[in-house]
């Protein structure tokens, strides 16, 4: 029972636990005390999902055939074995189990009695031991546990739970040991029922255009988009959006239909998506600064029929077999068209939305979301924010993402203004601090480290975005820095909200952080299940885990998707049926969706967020399967093998690198390889370095090792090297060395090929501009990324080559000077 425990606390197969052994040749004393000097190493292997019957006998076994080695010393044992050695735990095993037979009866000596004593000796050997004995016709048992590790509730429970497990192998020996019941009812009862009791009233038989529709009738007047100095009302928002739906209903569009959308950052964008969902279609987003050959696969998986656009980004879409909307050459033809709300046959059931994310499989699968669930979200989102329903939001996100509904419809449906942000100012951390100041934004949804480059900026200019009451950060796990904790000190008045959810549905979790900033933890929890939605933590049989045991994250309730579009297969393998629908009794489902997110449960039922258990990624809030990346590379002519990782740099930022093992005789190049992915894969998914390999590490089971993988040198990203010569060129390079966490740069590298992207970018401007009072742009460093270039910027604002190496070298000068130094020729120049 102990060892079954175990492995449905660890998840391990492979059960390693010690076992203390009486040496039978000592004196008769220390023979009755249970003086130890062996230990058995014991290991119990589950692989083969067996009974209680089946690995008792298994048990009984081992132990057998290691009793005949017990007067083996355990030093010698882990002599021989030499295991790895580590300071945070004992060598071999770290689990005790010790059963005490021994009789503990009087001991008459000559003039002396002995009696047992028990005695706490306030120390554990191991992180876990449990000890039995016999007495009379019970078993009493003692754990000792190690406090750096378990506190007593943990404890407890875990008493609880091998009493329980004890109790089911004595009703139900043939039971399988993965598939025993550990927890108490009021356990099953807490999990079950208390933690995902989230049932809330709301009518879902409607569709999410007709909840703005509502708000035009109440504030026809206010402004619903803004940008720049340009903005629309609702009503005249509404107006064109309804002469697009006629348009597009002129061309046959019917529900769950999808339609494309190509569009750019402006009002004719969101027109063409509210237009689309009043037609009845559900919109397909198609990003124009994806590869061609991307936005293609999306249109023919999706077939689409009819694709809404704009004529300046017509270009890069592919040319197949749809009737093309041109929102700019066929505006004469929408205007014709009734100003009035359409007759929308789309129910609550049908579909919203077809977006895009990266395959596990190496090929996108399109998320297919109905109406009821953006209803259920936005109704959830309205009624949980610090700002007002009228507040002023910020349009961030591209429409490819998800959260970009959350932002548009939290707002429209609520009477607030959207402002959109332009993509010059999305992709400049500066820019977009000044832009949440300036245009009095009082709600932002970001990914972390967007909030990351802001508190930064925000903290070194000395200016907070005084307006900002509500900022939500999804996308990726949270991580509270120095920088953010001082940021939301001076924002007394903002909240900071935590989401969690997949793309496939949408926003499960969330949870508010409160109080002091300084006391919220690095990685704050993702909270609890919103409205209508149900959460569970189960193992690798599906089984519910205990409270502070990972568990892979179930989502179930209004929020799940549909599936994939038009892919039931891999629907039915993530989309599964629900297994405690009628044990829970909440809310009605027949089916949950398994995220590949691992968590586990506080005592008080938030869950806190682990990471994953299989290789898909979060980078700057872009999630990536890397199976994707490495079908992309194995297309290659000469490419044999390839894998792709995650790497977490010093900075704690997290790079694409891909391992290439070429064709025999072949020569790749960084350049042609990255010039390659560009073409098939978006910007945010290929690698910042590529490292070429004879052949890949394996284990021993045949599998890529991926531990072992070396980190990427200087040639990983790029092959030619030109050392920097003038004074400028020497503190351009240790700033682009220093933000980038390479040894060295060439002048003549490109910023963004080294893994550069637009919030590292803010920082390498932000130290540039300091040092030489410059005032060059995010739009200037993507025109001249590279070294020499740049200089060439430099010497043109600040008038001259001469004025700028001056200052390159009065700056490499003070660097490496001493402070005492420092301190003397400050008191030399004085005043001056």
């Amino acid at each position: 029972a102990f060892v079954s425990l175990l492995y449905r606390y660890s998840g391990q197969e492979d059960i390693l636990v010690g076992s203390p052994v009486a040496n039978r040749n000592r004196q008769e004393l220390e023979d009755i005390i249970g003086f130890f000097v062996n230990t058995l190493v014991l290991r119990t292997r589950l692989s083969d999902n067996l009974s209680f019957q089946a690995l008792l006998t298994q048990v009984k076994q081992t132990c057998l055939e290691a009793y005949v080695h017990q007067d083996i010393p355990f030093e010698k044992l882990v002599e021989i074995l030499n295991p790895e050695r580590s300071l945070s735990h004992n060598p071999l095993f770290q689990v005790m189990f010790v059963f005490q037979n021994a009789p503990k009866e009087q001991l008459n000596l000559s003039d002396i009695t002995l009696d047992w004593l028990d005695v706490d000796t306030a120390t554990t050997k191991f992180d876990l031991t449990l000890i039995m004995e016999e007495r009379g016709s019970q078993l009493v048992g003692t754990i000792e546990y190690s406090q750096d590790l378990f506190n007593k509730t943990t404890i407890q429970r875990f008493i609880g739970h091998l009493q329980t497990l004890l109790s089911e192998m004595v009703i139900a020996p043939q039971q399988m040991v993965a598939t025993a019941k550990i927890l108490s009812p009021i356990e099953e009862q807490q999990i079950l029922h208390q933690w995902n009791a989230t049932q809330s009233t709301c009518n879902l038989d409607r569709c999410i255009h007709e909840l703005f529709e509502e708000q035009v009738t109440k504030t026809p007047d206010r402004v619903a988009l803004e940008l720049g100095g340009e903005h629309l009302t609702y009503r005249e928002l509404n107006s064109r959006a309804n002469q697009l739906a006629h348009y597009l209903r002129q061309l046959d569009v019917q529900p769950d239909e999808p339609v494309g959308l190509c569009v750019s950052r402006r009002f004719s964008g969101f027109v063409g998506l509210l237009g689309i969902l009043k037609a009845g279609g559900a919109y397909v987003p198609l990003d124009p600064t994806y590869p061609p050959e991307r936005l293609a696969f999306s249109i023919q998986d999706a077939k689409v029929r009819v694709l809404v656009t704009e004529t300046d980004v017509v270009s890069p879409l592919p040319s197949l077999n749809y009737a093309m909307v041109d929102l700019e050459r066929d505006r004469a033809y929408i205007a014709q068209q009734s100003v009035y709300n359409p007759v929308c046959s789309a129910k609550g059931e049908n579909l919203a939305y077809i977006i895009y994310t990266s395959g596990s499989t190496g090929i996108p699968k399109g998320v297919a979301m109905q109406h009821q669930s953006l209803i259920n979200l936005i109704t959830w989102q309205i009624q949980n924010v610090t700002a007002p329903s009228s507040a002023r939001t910020a349009q961030f996100a591209s429409l490819s993402f998800d959260v970009s509904v959350q932002e548009i419809f939290s707002t429209w449906c609520g009477g607030g203004t959207l402002v959109l942000v332009s993509e010059e100012t999305r992709r400049d951390g500066t820019a977009l601090w000044r832009f949440l100041c300036d245009a009095s934004i009082e709600r932002f949804f970001a990914p972390y480290v967007v909030l990351q480059q802001l508190a930064e900026v925000a903290i070194e200019r000395d200016r907070m975005p005084k307006n900002l009451q509500d900022f939500i950060t999804a996308g990726e796990q949270l991580r509270i820095t120095p920088a953010i904790a001082r940021f939301f000190e001076r924002l007394k008045h903002c909240t900071l909200w935590n989401h969690y959810g997949p793309t496939e549905t949408h926003l499960a979790t969330a949870y508010t952080l409160a109080g002091n900033p300084n006391e919220w933890g690095t990685f704050p929890p993702i909270g609890r299940p919103i409205t209508n939605t149900q959460v569970y933590l189960l193992d690798r049989n599906q089984q519910l885990v205990p409270i502070g045991i990972p568990g892979e994250i179930y989502i179930a309730g209004t929020g799940l998707a549909r599936g994939y579009y038009d892919c039931p297969e891999l629907t039915a393998e993530k989309f599964l049926a629900h297994s405690f629908s009628q044990a829970s009794q909440v809310i009605p489902a027949t089916r949950w969706y398994r995220t590949g997110d691992v968590a586990r449960y506080r005592s008080d039922g938030v869950l806190e967020y682990l990471g994953r258990i299989d290789n898909q990624v979060k980078i700057r809030g872009f999630r990536i399967e890397l199976a994707e990346i490495e079908a992309a590379l194995g297309q290659h002519p000469d490419v044999l093998e390839a894998v792709a990782i995650a790497r977490t740099e010093p900075s704690e930022n997290k790079r694409l690198i891909a391992y290439i093992v070429p064709k025999s005789n072949r020569v790749l190049t960084t350049q042609e390889l990255r010039i390659y992915l560009k073409t098939k894969l978006p910007e945010y998914m290929v690698p910042s370095a590529f490292v070429m390999l004879e052949t890949l590490p394996l284990t021993p089971s045949g599998k890529v090792d991926r531990r072992v993988l070396p980190a990427p040198d200087r040639s990983s990203f790029e092959n030619n090297y030109v050392a920097p010569e003038t004074s400028t060129e020497v503190v351009l390079a240790d700033i682009w060395s220093e933000v980038l966490h390479l040894p060295q740069v060439s002048i003549h590298d490109n910023f963004f090929d080294l893994g550069g992207h637009s919030l590292l970018a803010t920082q390498l401007l932000s130290r540039i501009n300091q040092i030489f009072s410059s005032e060059i742009s995010l739009q200037q460093l993507f025109m001249n990324a590279t070294i020499a270039e740049l200089e060439v910027v430099l010497a043109n604002q600040l008038g001259s080559q001469n004025k700028v190496d001056e200052i390159a070298e009065t700056f490499l000068e003070v660097n490496n000077l001493t402070p005492e130094e420092i301190e003397i020729m400050l008191e030399q120049i004085g005043h001056e």
